[in-house]
């Protein structure tokens, strides 16, 4: 028998091939508490723009009024709040906005650098522009000097400091081939992250005096002409660099803590794309208690702008315990509210006036009501009846059977909210920059009572797909409560002998409570030749379980499974049933319903597989446990694949395989 995790209990993604640590890949995961793979909590746009003026996030700030946040972005900046009904442009008196320009709270304005000056605002009306003197054309980040109480604004290569009257106190200047690209203070010293513009190794500087002669250090960041992006973790300097490196300050240089499977690769991850920015914009990357997040785009520039099926783009966390792991894809869903027009104690209907799909059992969460047998900051799960009315249950598997809460008045108000459920997180950034990170302000009460289902903890930005148009859609996200999709790989599982029979999986998981909570299980015993497919064209859906596709499909065969990434069903993993060619138009028949299909959406990427699907477990298994005959053949190793689906945040406990020796070392 081989025992996962291990008798440490410990799960760890050391990204350093298939046959070294516990599990190769993972995606919407979370390991926050020790030996357990839960899945975790579903990214959602807070902020949702089709407009290409809210491109490429830049900054996040808070601080400044309780409640509202200010964000740079590549076209403008503006102002918005936690409840997504209000984005406030402001580009007015010729504020605009640029990839290379950033935004912070200092002296309690909001600092925005512009192309050759920088500005701040009160939050209020009051703009004071034209202040300083920037070089046109170069990037602007910013950063405070908490010990000396002043402003640094990277301009090329140098760093500017302005004293608290925006007057130009010191300018420091290092090397011309190096340009400044993020700029941070921890203990007296500014750390300064470059990009090297001829092509050698990046560096980063050290200034711990604000003089012209202050670059009291240079430390060569390994292997990689750009250091995308750093933070103060655990009281020292971590960065990010281009060849996919997490890299810790020592004081003389930098030791690895951890890194991206593309590392390991012969692939470049790079900028790509056109883009200067880098992979990890400058803001893209925190540290919040023992953990790091980094918003990343997983997306491999050279030699061809493929994915790898162990890189999704989004949310990745480091965890000294378990690695560099990926918790959150990207969303195109916005938590929406209904307008209420009436409730019936009769038929124990609710009426909106603005017509909505979501499906039957998706959870929702009613804020404020006075309709009776309703309860404020309460969840409940939807009877969909049509577009404008439904009956609500206590229970995902009430809502499925039909069983509705008896209203006994018909009140005059319902504020709710709700998560269309149309995909899962999508794994690329749309081509465009991956966004900035910040974390929510604890002071923020505007949205206490809906918190948990609205948003929590972080805030990022990303660009994703349009699953009925294809083009971009610019948000920024945060985590939270409804049904989500994730998924753990093993390593390769060697046999213990030449070769061995796997006979049998028993899984142990829980916390299983609602009728879509599930574990399913997957296997393969061998990679198959130029797998993975990946599928580079659009798809169009003609049901919710087919789709037509110009892509040829000649070398996926029935029963592989499919990963669509970026559009319609973002997130799902579902098996191919049928193939069929009609003079170069593929359609594509699976074996289950990709949620929210509409005839016509558009899936834009996806990842063939050779996984070979064994069961599905769900919360009528008993003691929540899988007991599953492998029809696998003898071979010298075995990987296995889990996909966990719920809105019960169900998590892996234990895998016990059961092997036995078909062919013995002599």
């Amino acid at each position: 028998m081989i025992l996962l995790p291990g008798k440490t209990r410990q799960w760890t993604q050391p990204n350093t091939g298939d046959v070294t640590g516990v599990l190769l890949a993972t995606k919407n995961i979370n390991f926050d508490q020790k030996g357990y793979a839960k899945l975790a909590r579903r990214s959602s746009a807070i902020v949702y723009q089709t407009s290409s003026n809210y491109p490429d996030v830049v900054s996040i700030s808070t601080g400044l009024a309780t409640g509202t946040y200010y964000a740079m972005t590549g076209n403008r900046p503006y102002s918005f709040n936690l409840t997504g009904s209000a984005i406030t442009d402001l580009s007015n008196t010729g504020h605009i906005g640029s990839v290379k320009f950033d935004g912070l709270i200092w002296q309690g304005l909001w600092y925005v650098t512009q192309d050759t000056s920088f500005s701040t605002f009160d939050g209020a009306t009051t703009w004071v522009t034209g202040l300083g003197s920037l070089t046109t054309g170069k990037y602007h980040p910013m950063c405070i000097h908490e010990g000396l109480n002043l402003l640094a604004i990277g301009d090329g290569n140098q760093i500017l400091l302005y004293n608290s009257s925006n007057t130009l106190s010191e300018t420091v200047t290092i090397p011309a081939q190096f340009e400044v690209r993020w700029i941070r203070y921890n203990a007296n010293t500014l750390y300064v992250g470059t990009k090297n513009t001829i092509g050698g190794s990046a560096s980063v500087f050290t200034i711990n005096d604000v003089t012209s002669s202050a670059t009291s250090g240079q430390y060569v960041v390994p292997n990689s002409f750009h250091v995308f992006s750093g933070c103060i973790y655990d009281g020292v300097l971590v960065v990010i660099s281009s060849r996919g490196q997490l890299l810790r300050f020592n004081g003389q240089g930098f030791t690895e803590l951890a890194h991206l499977p593309v590392y390991d690769t012969s692939y470049t991850w790079f900028d790509g794309n056109g883009f200067d920015t880098g992979k990890v914009a400058q803001r893209g990357m925190i540290a919040r208690g023992d953990k790091i997040f980094i918003n990343l785009d997983g997306y491999i520039n050279s030699p061809n702008y493929i994915q790898l099926p162990n890189q999704p783009s989004g949310l990745w966390c480091y965890d000294a315990k378990v690695g560099l792991y990926h918790r959150a894809g990207l969303s195109n869903e916005i938590t929406s509210t209904v307008n209420f027009t009436s409730a019936s104690s009769a038929s124990h209907m609710i009426t909106v006036g603005t017509p909505f799909t979501i499906p039957t059992g998706t959870k929702v969460f009613v804020s404020a009501t006075d309709i009776g047998g309703l309860s404020n900051n309460t969840f409940y799960y939807i009877i969909w009846l049509t577009t404008t009315t439904f009956r609500l249950a206590t229970s995902y598997n009430n809502a499925i059977n039909g069983i509705e809460i008896a209203l006994t008045s018909n009140g005059s108000s319902l504020t709710m909210y709700y998560h269309p459920d149309s995909d899962f997180g999508e794994s690329l950034q749309g081509g465009y920059q991956s966004g900035a990170l910040a974390v929510i302000s604890e002071l923020d009460t505007t949205v206490s009572t809906y918190r948990e289902y609205y948003a929590s903890q972080l805030l990022f930005g990303a660009a994703t797909v349009d699953a009925t148009s294809g083009s971009g859609v610019y948000t920024i996200q945060s985590l939270t409560i409804g049904e989500n999709r994730g998924s753990i790989t093993t390593t390769k599982i060697q046999s213990a002998s030449i070769q061995d029979n796997w006979t049998m999986i028993y899984l142990k998981y829980d916390h299983a409570f609602q009728g879509n909570d599930k574990v399913i299980v997957k296997f393969r015993t061998n990679l198959k030749e130029n797998y993975p497919l990946l599928v580079s064209s659009n798809s169009t859906w003609v049901t919710s379980t087919s789709f037509t596709s110009a892509f040829d499909w000649s070398q996926a065969s029935i029963g592989n499974e499919i990963s669509i990434t970026a559009g319609r069903g973002a997130g799902c993993l579902a098996h191919i049933v049928s193939l069929t060619n009609n003079a170069g138009t593929w359609t594509v028949v699976v074996d289950e319903a990709i949620p929210n299909v509409t005839a016509g959406d558009i899936s834009v990427y996806m990842i063939v597989e050779n996984w070979i699907k064994a069961t599905t477990g769900g919360a009528n298994e008993v003691a929540n446990a899988i007991k599953n005959s492998l029809d696998a053949d003898s071979s010298k190793w075995i990987q296995l694949k889990f996909e966990v689906r719920g809105v019960s945040d169900p998590y892996i406990e234990e895998i016990q395989l059961i092997n036995s020796t078909q062919e013995p070392s002599i």
